[in-house]
């Protein structure tokens, strides 16, 4: 079973920190939860969003989940500094990361990080409850937690503590990250929040996106302080005041009026707190929507009217709209002026809102997922409940097929793949019919396994094929439910052709490799449930990096096979179709590495930055990747132009060699000679500029001959490095984003699939000496 990059990594550090066990670790584990938690009583941990959210099928990072556990100690021991490199003071998560590791709860990494953004899988969080707990021997009921897993001892200890259950398929995935409302569920157990008081204000409707009806509703209504709680003596609620929080990177809301008093919650950026009492400024007693309470510092806060102008108008991004059974729609909301804004479905047995994402005050997506065939409409209503639009949704019958795909995106003749079909739990069989080759092949399967996410559960259907011969072999997949006649669903296309080596450039258009997809997989991550993108604002995502546009239905909730599966759709469909037309229109010869590197780079940030003007440098050091003509010498030179920019003509051919002088762009040149290096990848002309001659990058230079051979295998690999690691910022400059466009680099010039991945340590080293953009250079 292949292992995640995180897990990989945690392995190793977990390894290392058991060999040498400290005393606090050991005394800890003697000690036993309630030494260090509160255990028994009610007191909340968990808080909502200020979009009235608690997103309980949110996964939650390293980060969280310490955060989460500090809230509950009964005397946090202090932290003067910081025990791991990439945890600042500070940070909202700072006191919490290094208390718990201070006492043996939490502990990092080999390489003394925390990775505090990181998402949390389910055995590291159930290592950290039983970090305080005595081993414990248990029969193991969990098919995939073998032995030799890191975790498998403290798995059961759980097990023994009755902590945790698996799946209904009896799995307990451990290298799955959990959700927020798994890990509520697990710390509730842990620590006995159960009789007199166990969710008593369950009665109440505090957050928009969980119904009574979710498998956590009560477990969530514990933990986010929708409970009895004792409360000191204070003046009553005035309910004209609000207040909102500022704090970009979150706010603890504190029990005592001081920073010395402990942090209840943390609470994001824009939640909106109703106002108790301000007697004791500068700090300011509230409560949040799901009734907690506590003080937060007026520094930052800021005040809120939503009961003022009213809005005069909002705008719906669609009047009408149609789903399938069982996908989710997006839906954006803007009220002018701006004011807050609420959304609700006239009938939620045909489409309810699943949950909102607001990007500002009244500037709102609002997802409404199909659940039973029919018509309903959904509202916008402004705080006053007078200004509304509305959008009328047709939910239809449910998508026959909703992915398919063969399992092997490169297949070869001769060898033996899988053609895979996902449908809705109603579906009973499938049906391939596949076109191509010699004749007409029709596969059937009525066996499926099952794969569930929340509500959501799908049907995984598979029948292998082996390709007889080269060609495109056209799949249409068709389902029946029990009894019932097939219905036709998707279709897709299989290239099959012969294999080839690495470095071989073809006219012939590709498919993505199976590898080059595991590859994407890691570098996006999962994300079962629709969230925003921190660094690209108003475009959610959901699987491995799909963007949900506006007025778009897709599935959410997704399982790990569907996100692939969807995966694998976007890319070939569209990404790897971009490449290809890109590769045809220019006449480029490219390889399997190198289709998949643009192939990755075009899925990160958009085709646009491979075509002219947007990726004008990168476009035009492809394109100057041509065979120069044979027999190029000082008597017989190559006419030629420096097209991409401003450029150094050096002595030597390397990259510390004297200048002689800077050429600009657009000057001619001759070429005299060509150095080309197989190892490295590198491209040298000798060029006579002007009087001058010496050595310049053939990246920067188009060579103006008739009917050029463009193949990429002649790109210079440092010339195209340098500009496609130019593509390593937001609005600052983002390591991940580098590491990125370095595996892709590395990609595309040596076909080292190896060093791409995330898991390969030398995956973020600079191994092949590209020059690093300058704000970059102490990540080299």
């Amino acid at each position: 079973m292949k292992l995640k990059k995180a897990v990989f990594l945690l392995a190793a550090g977990i390894l290392l920190f058991c060999a040498s066990l400290p005393a606090y670790a050991e005394e800890a584990q003697s000690k036993g939860l309630e030494s260090y938690f509160r255990t028994g009583d009610h007191k909340p941990y968990i808080s909502g969003y200020g979009n009235h959210t608690i997103a309980p099928d949110k996964e939650i990072t390293r980060s969280e989940a310490a955060q989460m556990l500090w809230n509950l100690l009964l005397d946090p021991p202090e932290t003067t500094e910081s025990r791991f490199s990439d945890v600042t003071p500070g940070e909202w998560y700072a006191d919490a990361v290094n208390s718990l590791s201070q006492i043996g709860i939490f502990n990092g990494y080999g390489d003394g990080t925390f990775r505090p953004g990181q998402n949390i899988t389910r055995a590291e969080y159930v290592k950290a409850l039983t970090s305080c707990v005595p081993a414990v021997e248990a029969d193991n009921p969990f098919s995939d937690v073998k032995s030799t897993h890191w975790a498998y001892r403290n798995i059961l200890t759980a097990i023994s503590k009755q902590w945790i259950n698996g799946y209904e398929d009896g799995t307990f995935r451990p290298d799955q990250t959990i959700t927020r409302a798994e890990a509520v569920t697990i710390l509730n157990r842990a620590l006995k929040r159960t009789g007199a008081g166990f969710a008593e204000y369950r009665t109440g409707e505090y957050f928009t996106d969980i119904g009574k009806s979710h498998w956590a509703y009560l477990d969530i209504v514990e933990a986010s302080g929708a409970v009895a709680y004792e409360e000191a003596d204070l003046p009553p609620v005035d309910t004209d005041a609000y207040v909102r929080v500022t704090a970009s990177s979150g706010l603890n809301l504190r029990e005592g009026p001081g920073s010395g008093f402990g942090s209840i919650l943390v609470l994001s950026n824009h939640t909106v707190l109703s106002v108790l009492s301000m007697q004791d400024r500068p700090w300011i007693y509230v409560q949040t929507s799901g009734g907690v309470k506590g003080y937060v510092h007026s520094d930052y806060i800021e005040e809120y009217r939503p009961n003022t102008d009213p809005a005069e108008n909002i705008r719906l991004s669609a009047q009408e709209a149609a789903v399938p059974q069982y996908k989710t729609f997006r839906l954006d909301g803007v009220s002018s002026p701006r004011t807050s804004i609420r959304w609700s479905s006239e009938d939620d047995t045909v489409a309810a809102v699943s949950s909102v994402i607001a990007y500002g005050e009244g500037d709102e997506s609002c997802f409404v997922f199909g659940k039973t065939p029919g018509t309903t409409v959904i509202t916008c209503t402004d705080y006053t409940g007078k200004v509304q639009a509305r959008c009328s949704v047709t939910v239809g019958a449910p998508e026959p097929v909703r992915f398919a795909y063969c399992d092997n995106n490169t297949a070869a003749a001769g060898e033996t793949a899988n053609l895979v079909a996902l449908t809705d739990s109603s579906k009973d069989s499938v049906k391939f019919i596949v076109s191509g080759g010699v004749q007409q092949t029709a596969l059937e399967s009525d066996s499926y396994r099952t794969e569930q996410r929340g509500g959501n559960t799908v049907r995984i259907f598979q029948c292998p094929i082996r390709f007889s011969g080269n060609g495109e072999y056209r799949v249409q997949v068709y389902s029946a439910e029990k009894n019932e006649p097939y219905t036709e669903g998707e279709s897709f296309s299989v290239p099959v052709g012969t294999a080839e080596p690495k470095d071989s450039t073809t006219y012939g258009n590709r498919q993505t490799s199976n590898a080059m997809i595991e590859l994407i997989m890691d570098y996006e991550d999962y994300v079962p449930v629709i969230r925003d993108d921190s660094a690209a604002p108003k475009h959610p995502t959901v699987g491995y990096g799909f963007v949900v546009n506006t007025n778009t239905a897709f599935y959410d909730s997704l399982t790990r096979t569907e996100a692939r599966a969807m995966l694998v759709e976007t890319i070939n469909s569209y990404y790897g179709e971009a490449v290809n037309q890109f590769r045809s229109e220019h006449q480029l010869k490219m390889s399997q590495s190198q289709f998949d590197a643009l192939v990755s780079f075009n899925y990160n940030l958009g085709t646009a930055y491979m075509e002219y003007p947007s990726g004008r440098y990168l476009f035009e050091t492809i394109l100057n990747a041509v065979i120069p003509p044979s027999g190029i010498s000082a008597a017989n030179p190559c006419s030629a132009t420096l097209n991409v920019k401003d450029a150094d003509l050096l002595e030597t051919p390397n990259k510390s060699g004297k200048v002689v002088r800077k050429i600009q762009v657009n000057s001619k040149v001759q070429v005299t000679a060509v150095k080309r290096d197989a190892q490295t990848k590198e491209t040298w002309y000798l060029v006579k500029a002007g009087k001058d001659t010496g050595w310049m990058r053939a990246g920067n230079i188009h060579l103006d001959i008739p009917s050029p051979v463009r193949d990429l295998n002649y790109v210079d690999s440092m010339t195209f490095a340098t500009y496609l690691l130019a593509y390593h910022h937001t609005d600052v400059c983002e390591p991940g984003l580098l590491y990125r466009r370095l595996r892709e680099a590395k990609l595309f010039n040596h076909g080292d699939y190896a060093q791409a991945s995330p898991s390969n340590p030398y995956s973020t080293k600079n191994t092949y000496g590209y020059l690093y953009p300058d704000c970059m250079k102490a990540y080299e």
